[in-house]
């Protein structure tokens, strides 16, 4: 007969009875996310984690939390059910201009793999709306409903015949380093596309041994150009707004890169892009 005996929070992350019980913790519950009484934090969270971080240590008049301590950060997403978003460690506190106190923090990093993926189960009391709270207070009672095998905004690689994305949707499967596109793409030589969605011009370019797919779409998500001297040409914003990015074709890592620039001048002749409209040069 299977064990049902619930798993509680501190099952996975293994605090001892003196940070259970002392300052080094403390747990941050966002009940509302923003002003907006009907807006979906999951929606929320898949566009920009960070918003949750920015909800986990806004300004406040007075100090909620000291340098050194670990802040847990659990976001209500409906009934009784909260997202472990984030566990930091405030490193400084300063005053911005209002007299507020703004904290600087970073990731614990023994426990990013659970950031976005665990949603537990807690009942807050009624009337109970103290936001920041020992561990030793609710830990008994919140138990773990969910372990999810990626993030909310992982949403799984889609296969590379069906990617077509935006630049914010490529900075964000690169930012937050979705397992399911990393492993996809790391090892892969391929040819990809880049259309300027507003005028329909479109440039080629190819991943080979010296970067493979995913080091080649990380530079795009940190420059926007990728180096690419046409797509230089363009304000960050433009790009930001029209461009989008598909693999045309994909060779494993054993593909000799000849081969690769011979697929890459196919593709570019056969969609025309080093002529007139087209976003090639050569």
């Amino acid at each position: 007969m299977a064990d049902e005996t619930p798993i509680l929070i501190n099952d996975l992350l293994h605090l001892t009875d003196d940070e259970l019980n002392g300052d080094t913790y403390r747990v941050r519950l966002t009940f509302k996310w923003g002003n907006d009484e009907d807006s979906d934090p999951i929606a929320r969270y898949r566009r920009d984690p960070e918003d949750a971080l920015a909800h986990l240590l806004y300004y406040r008049s007075k100090s909620a939390f000291k340098v050194g301590q670990r802040v847990i950060g659990m976001t209500k997403i409906g009934g009784s059910l909260w997202l472990l978003t984030r566990i930091v460690e405030i490193v400084g506190i300063t005053d911005n201009e209002k007299g507020e106190k703004a904290y600087q923090s970073r990731d614990v990093a023994q426990y990013r793999g659970y950031f976005g993926r665990v949603i537990v189960r807690y009942s807050n009391p009624k009337g109970a709306q103290t936001e920041v709270r020992k561990p030793s207070a609710i830990f008994p009672n919140i138990e773990v409903h969910e372990v999810r095998a990626t993030g909310f905004g992982d949403e799984g690689f889609p296969g590379y015949a069906n990617v077509t994305i935006s630049w914010a949707k490529l900075k964000e499967i690169v930012d937050r380093r979705y397992e399911s596109w990393h492993t996809a793409l790391r090892n892969m030589k391929g040819i990809y596309l880049i259309v300027d969605t507003s005028t329909g011009s479109a440039y080629v370019g190819k991943a080979d041994g010296s970067q493979m797919m995913w080091a080649r779409w990380a530079s795009y998500a940190k420059s926007r150009h990728g180096g690419n001297v046409e797509l230089k040409k363009f304000e960050a914003a433009d790009i930001e707004k029209h461009f989008q990015w598909s693999i045309l074709e994909v060779m494993d890592e054993k593909t000799q890169d000849d081969y690769v620039n011979k697929r890459e001048s196919w593709w570019k002749d056969a969609l025309s892009t080093r002529g007139a409209g087209g976003l090639n040069r050569n």
